[in-house]
């Protein structure tokens, strides 16, 4: 796969947009009720299915599949 570097470039900058998100979601005085934790849960667990939608065409590419295979 030749955008291989594309897509974990993708999913590091990913993984450190939701780690500082949540640490600054939680330092700034913490949750207050169960909607804000909801919502501070709702972007953490988006942002790691983003790491997971980046890394898994690589992932797959590195079984010897076809680029058709990878992506469907």
């Amino acid at each position: 796969m030749q955008d291989a570097d594309l897509f974990i470039g993708l999913a590091g900058i990913a993984g450190v947009f939701v780690g500082f998100g949540a640490l600054i979601a939680v330092r700034t005085g913490g949750a207050s009720g169960r909607v804000e934790v909801g919502y501070t849960r709702g972007m953490v667990v988006f942002g790691v299915l983003a790491v997971v939608a980046a890394l898994a065409p690589v992932t797959l590419d590195r079984y010897g599949l076809t680029e058709h295979g990878v992506w469907a």
